[in-house]
């Protein structure tokens, strides 16, 4: 099996913040991506979902992914 570098890189970085209990910031455009194409967003977002890592947010994000998703799904 040929190991692809940046999938094997982005691997050992999720280990490496899950070993950490590290916090991350979902921006908009990861959550975005996160809900539509999944890949690596996704992986990240599942990660905070099966609580392995946590994730913060503000108001000021919350908004601006509310307006987004209007924009695109209205």
């Amino acid at each position: 099996m040929i190991e692809i570098p940046n999938v094997d890189i982005f691997r050992k970085s999720l280990e490496k913040i899950i070993s950490q209990n590290s916090v991350v910031i979902l921006d908009t455009n990861i959550l975005v991506s996160a809900f539509i194409f999944q890949g690596k967003p996704g992986q990240v977002y599942d990660l905070v979902l099966h609580k392995k890592i946590k994730a913060i947010t503000s108001n000021i994000l919350l908004t601006e992914l509310q307006e987004t998703l209007i924009k695109t799904f209205d």
